[in-house]
């Protein structure tokens, strides 16, 4: 699906609409990007949520998945914050059980 295993990648902004919780990850090495469900052509896009998002589709290794999909690719996840003037967003992720 476009992601590259056991390498890291960073979650950068996260966005809850009234349906779907969705994520924002960057690659950082800036390339090799998720092309499932909310990917940079997926038809699940409004022009309003581009909008609202500052969505851009590049190949840039930053790109938007679901919350689901990024449970079911990764293993593990680190929280953490390291400087007090990014812009903060957040959602509720129910754990699986």
């Amino acid at each position: 699906m476009g992601l590259i295993g056991g390498h890291a990648y960073s979650v950068i902004a996260a966005h809850e609409g009234d349906d779907f919780q969705i994520l924002k990850v960057r690659n950082p090495w800036g390339e090799h990007e998720w092309n499932g469900d909310w990917s940079d052509k997926s038809p699940l896009w409004t022009d309003e949520l581009r909008e609202e998002l500052n969505y851009v589709d590049a190949d840039d290794g930053s790109f938007w998945m679901s919350v689901d999909d990024f449970k079911n690719c990764f293993i593990e996840f680190y929280l953490c914050k390291y400087r007090d003037d990014f812009e903060f967003s957040n959602i509720k992720i129910e754990a699986d059980e």
